[in-house]
């Protein structure tokens, strides 16, 4: 994950928002969580985004999983059998046309 602290210069004061940053690596694609005026009263700061990859991702949900979150213990069961599956030659066929 990567803080980015935008400062006063970032010129959209709105409200919290995601956004995704396109890269044509898979490795250099992420997710931005932009939190607008961090802070309360004088302890205001600068505005700030959070840039978050797929390897956050995995590492988000192996934590959570060794914590024994079942939502989390699914997702990393759902992903080894998919990827068993793959390994045996099955691959998903995209809709048939008529």
């Amino acid at each position: 994950m990567q803080l980015n602290r935008y400062g006063q210069r970032f010129h959209h004061k709105a409200e919290d928002s995601r956004h995704q940053c396109n890269d044509d690596h898979p490795d250099e694609k992420s997710v931005r969580a932009t939190f607008r005026w961090f802070g309360w009263g004088s302890e205001r700061t600068s505005d700030f985004g959070v840039d978050v990859k797929w390897t956050d991702v995995e590492s988000l949900i192996r934590d959570f999983a060794q914590m024994n979150h079942p939502e989390a213990i699914r997702l990393q069961n759902a992903a080894k059998l998919a990827a068993l599956i793959e390994e045996s030659g099955w691959r998903l066929e995209g809709p048939k046309s008529n």
